[in-house]
């Protein structure tokens, strides 16, 4: 009789032992996850500040674009009156003429500025968006990544259960 119940308290200290293991186990791959699953909040933060910021910069170059346009108009205008003026004063006619035809090349000095500045801007806003594309496919290749990392581990507990018997 003393055998058997050696026997049986062997037994049961192998299935506690056993169970210490899974749980253990268990313990291990939840933390993992726990890891993989800040990394990749992390990751998302850092992708939304930086569409965050290109919104703010296009705020930016756009406001900055119509004002620029906007005295540009200011100017077109400027150089409409003094070509105004110019025709109604003939002793002054030939000095306000060379001043318009000047303020008019300015303006066309200025509108191709304008337009050199906003092709400028349309390239920054490509490059934005480019970086921001690649930017959520690099997190959408992590999250693959994490989600094989998970079928391997699963893969990897069969492995286990099937050499331990």
């Amino acid at each position: 009789m003393k055998l058997e119940e050696k026997a049986r308290a062997g037994e049961e200290v192998q299935r506690q032992r056993e169970e210490e293991d899974r749980l253990q186990a268990e313990e291990e791959k939840a933390a993992a996850l726990a890891l993989e699953q800040e990394e990749a909040r992390q990751r998302e933060a850092k992708v939304q500040k930086m569409e965050e910021l290109t919104a703010g910069f296009d705020s930016s170059v756009n406001q900055a674009l119509e004002a620029l346009i906007q005295a540009a108009g200011e100017l077109d205008i400027t150089a409409n009156d003094m070509a105004k003026q110019a025709e109604g004063n003939e002793a002054e006619s030939s000095a306000a003429a060379s001043a318009a035809e000047e303020t008019n090349a300015n303006v066309q000095t200025v509108a191709s500025a304008t337009e050199e500045l906003s092709a400028s801007i349309q390239e920054i806003g490509r490059h934005v968006a480019e970086s921001s594309h690649k930017s959520n496919n690099a997190v959408s290749g992590a999250e693959k990544a994490a989600t094989i990392v998970d079928q391997l581990n699963q893969s990897s507990e069969k492995v286990g259960e099937v050499v331990k018997w």
